[in-house]
Formats: C-alpha cells, sequence, structure tokens
C-alpha cells in the first residue's frame, strides 16, 4: 500500500513538473515567437470591430481574406521549431529538461491553439457585443450562403489543420521550406492544379472532383462554394462534411506529428 502510495505521489510530481515545463516553454513562444502575429491580431481584430458596426454582412464575407492571412501566418509560426532545430537552438531547450513530447505539446498548444483560439476570439467578440443574432446569419448578398457561426468552427479546425500539417511535414523532412509549401499547397496549388487538369481531361466529371479535393484541401471554400446546392459530394450537408472532414484529418496528423517529433534525430 505504501509502495503504490509513493508510486502514486512520484507521478504525480514528475507531472506536474512536465506541466510546468510546458507552460515554460509556451510562454516563450508567446512571448518572443509570436510577436508579429500579435501585431496582426491587433489590426485585425480593429477592423473587424469597427465593421461589425458597420456592417456586419461585410463583414462576415472579409473572413476568408482575414483566415488565409492568419492561417498562413500560423502555418509559418509552426515551422519555427524547424528553425530551431537547423540553428541547434532545440537542443538548449532539451538539455534544461524538457523532453521531446513536452517540447511538441508546448508548439502544438502555444504555436497553434492558443493562435487559432485568438482568431475564434477577435469575431465572436465583436458578435456577440453587437448582435449575437449575427452568427446565425447567412450574407448571400455577399457571396457566401454559410452561418458565420458555421464559418468561424470550420476555420478554426482548419488553421489547426494547415499548423499540424506544418509541423509532420518539417519534422519528417528537417526542411521549413518543405513544411510552408505543404500548407501552401493545399490552400491554393492542389485544388487549382487539380481542377484544371480534371476540366482538361474530363470536363463532365471536372465539378466533382475539384469539389472532392477541396473538400480535403480547403474546406472553408468548399463549404462556402458548395452551401447553395445544400448538399455535398458524399451527399451530407457541406458545411457537416468539412467539419467531419477536419476532426479525422487534424485528429490523424497531430497522432501522426506527435510519433514524428518523438524520433526526429537531432
Amino acid at each position: 500500500m505504501n509502495s503504490y502510495r509513493a508510486n502514486w505521489v512520484s507521478s504525480m510530481r514528475s507531472s506536474q513538473g512536465s506541466i510546468k515545463r510546458i507552460f515554460h516553454h509556451i510562454d516563450y513562444i508567446m512571448g518572443l515567437q509570436a510577436r508579429l502575429l500579435y501585431i496582426f491580431t491587433i489590426i485585425f481584430s480593429v477592423i473587424v470591430s469597427y465593421a461589425f458596426y458597420t456592417s456586419p454582412g461585410l463583414t462576415i464575407s472579409m473572413l476568408p481574406l482575414f483566415f488565409f492571412i492568419y492561417a498562413a501566418m500560423v502555418s509559418a509560426l509552426a515551422t519555427e521549431p524547424i528553425d530551431e532545430i537547423s540553428k541547434g537552438t532545440i537542443q538548449v531547450y532539451l538539455a534544461t529538461g524538457l523532453t521531446r513530447e513536452e517540447y511538441y505539446k508546448a508548439w502544438l498548444l502555444g504555436g497553434i491553439a492558443f493562435q487559432t483560439l485568438v482568431f475564434v476570439l477577435i469575431y465572436t467578440v465583436p458578435a456577440f457585443i453587437v448582435n449575437p443574432s449575427i452568427f446565425f446569419a447567412t450574407p448571400s448578398s455577399y457571396g457566401l450562403n454559410v452561418p458565420m457561426g458555421n464559418l468561424i468552427v470550420i476555420g478554426a479546425l482548419q488553421i489547426t489543420y494547415y499548423g499540424v500539417t506544418a509541423m509532420a511535414v518539417g519534422a519528417i523532412t528537417k526542411k521549413r521550406s518543405m513544411a510552408v509549401l505543404s500548407v501552401f499547397s493545399l490552400m491554393a496549388i492542389i485544388p487549382f492544379l487539380v481542377g484544371l487538369i480534371s476540366s482538361i481531361v474530363s470536363p463532365h466529371s471536372a465539378e466533382y472532383v475539384t469539389s472532392l479535393v477541396m473538400l480535403f484541401c480547403n474546406q472553408l471554400f468548399y463549404a462556402g462554394i458548395m452551401s447553395y446546392r445544400n448538399i455535398g459530394v458524399f451527399g451530407l450537408n457541406p458545411v457537416i462534411e468539412s467539419i467531419i472532414v477536419l476532426l479525422v484529418l487534424n485528429t490523424a496528423l497531430i497522432l501522426f506529428s506527435y510519433m514524428a517529433w518523438r524520433r526526429i534525430e537531432i
């Protein structure tokens, strides 16, 4: 009994120490590495807050543009660990007692999850202050047929998707350029090339093929474009399809990138 209690106490102390090291590194990430992102966040939040008071519909239509800027910056932040490997900075952190698992968790939480939460708050806080019903508005006059609340959920999941993709590719290739290219490919290159090739090879199936690829690459655009039909490529609501695909992809990529970072050679 005493042995079991001693092991339990030792395990709790070890967990507490691990959590402290993770949060200490998160503090470093948010304090030094994310400065440019916070500058953009302040500018972004001012624009969004003012726009909600003047034209909520226009603000919602601006969400995709701001989303892609924000997603690109979060993805760039998520590739910073690769730069730390090439510079040897990560060795300093590991020498102080931070494990690879803790290093990965700190970047996942501080470099991706926290930044995604900030993106959500930038839109949700002004909307709640002005008029909560904005979350259910569908500004079709601005080219969208998806409620803002749904767009924010998809946008948040997609930012995580791009960020974890960058971390996974970076861990495998050890090249920041490849990690950035992988995210940019998902955002634009792959959907564009597949759409172009399929329209030339098989014009009749081009629309379906493009939509299917868009569902796995750029879910925000997919939900926005397909929402006018109210049915996606798998026969479900396009928003539901996007959320399901993103949840599956994020779970798989987090597990995959976690295993890759545990085995990476430093």
